[in-house]
């Protein structure tokens, strides 16, 4: 230890987060005499410890209808640490909160909404928590429109398995026999694949060229447009 004046002082070495640190001051006379200190402690914080970043939060369909799932997606990251959880937790507005394990996929997590009638107002929050029990927080509502004129009786007969899908998708569409267009959108709207089959109730499309992760994909057929949630699991 150095001294100034009367006043003398040493430097611990930095140490963890969490850690519990120990010391005795000793001191000796030029007669040899010794003394101690009591023991004192000290836990180590760390006061710089980041929260998660919580950024590029969005619905998908960006205006949900009474037929439609919603997909919430968001990108985390924790700069000086992991995430440990991510989840979505969602409500009716005046009810009480549901949460769902969000699921990370390329570089975003998802969650899942289920489809709710119309004139529904949604309040839902993306909380993620890291590894050192830091959390951040964000914020969204939506309110779900009515739905845009597809019956459930078209919706029911439209079939779409495996799903999850590796490679082939299979179509079924109950007395239907006619040509559809087939438009896939990736979970940022982007569409990735397109074709017009001839539907004769049964039928499959390839799509190995898909990255694994969450799509939409729409059928516009009989002047009528539906769609559907795939997952691609390669």
């Amino acid at each position: 230890m150095s001294n100034s004046g009367d006043n003398y002082s040493g430097i611990i070495p930095a140490q963890a987060n969490g850690t519990n640190v120990y010391f005795i001051i000793s001191a000796t006379d030029n007669s040899g005499g010794n003394n101690e200190s009591a023991e004192y402690d000290y836990e180590v914080s760390d006061p710089t410890l980041l929260p998660p970043a919580i950024s590029n939060v969005s619905i998908n369909p960006a205006n949900p209808t009474a037929d439609d799932n919603v997909i919430v997606s968001g990108s985390v990251s924790d700069d000086d640490g992991t995430i440990e959880t991510v989840i979505l937790k969602w409500k009716v507005a005046g009810g009480t909160f549901t949460d769902v394990n969000m699921n990370l996929s390329g570089n975003k997590y998802y969650g899942q909404i289920p489809k709710q009638s119309a004139g529904t107002t949604i309040n839902y929050s993306v909380v993620a928590t890291d590894n050192d029990s830091q959390q951040a927080t964000q914020d969204g509502v939506y309110t779900v429109s009515q739905t845009n004129g597809i019956t459930d009786i078209t919706n029911q007969k439209l079939k779409l398995y495996p799903n999850p899908v590796k490679n082939i998708l299979n179509i079924s569409i109950q007395d239907f026999t006619g040509s559809i267009d087939i438009k896939i959108y990736d979970i940022l709207g982007k569409m990735v694949y397109k074709e017009k089959l001839q539907i004769a109730n049964k039928n499959s499309i390839k799509l190995d060229g898909l990255d694994s992760g969450i799509y939409f994909i729409n059928f516009e057929m009989d002047n009528k447009l539906i769609t559907k949630q795939i997952i691609v699991d390669k």
